[in-house]
C-alpha cells in the first residue's frame, strides 16, 4: 500500500484574505459619500441630460466626478487588488 502524501498548505498574507470576524471587527471597507460627492452626481446626470446623449454615449469625459472620480478609483484598486469588496453608502 502506498503512503499518501499531503500537499504542503502555505499561508496567504494578503488583504483578500478575510474572516466573517475579520470584517466585523473593522469598517475598513465601508465607504459613505459625502453631501458634496452626492451634490457632484447629480449635477453630472443634470448635465448629461441637458446633453441629450444617449446612455452608450456618456464616458468619463461626459460624466465629469472631479472630486468622486479619484476616490471612485481607489475603490476600484481595492475591488480589485485588494480586499475585493467594500460597501458604498449614502448614496
Amino acid at each position: 500500500m502506498e503512503k499518501q502524501t499531503h500537499p504542503t498548505l502555505t499561508k496567504i498574507d494578503h488583504p483578500s484574505v478575510w474572516t466573517a470576524e475579520d470584517v466585523l471587527a473593522s469598517s475598513a471597507w465601508l465607504r459613505v459619500l459625502t453631501d458634496d460627492e452626492n451634490e457632484e452626481i447629480e449635477r453630472a446626470v443634470e448635465q448629461v441630460t441637458r446633453s441629450g446623449l444617449a446612455l452608450n454615449d456618456v464616458s468619463k469625459n461626459t460624466f465629469a466626478l472631479p472630486t468622486l472620480g479619484p476616490r471612485l478609483l481607489e475603490m476600484r484598486r481595492e475591488l480589485l487588488h485588494g480586499r475585493g469588496f467594500l460597501q458604498i453608502r449614502g448614496l
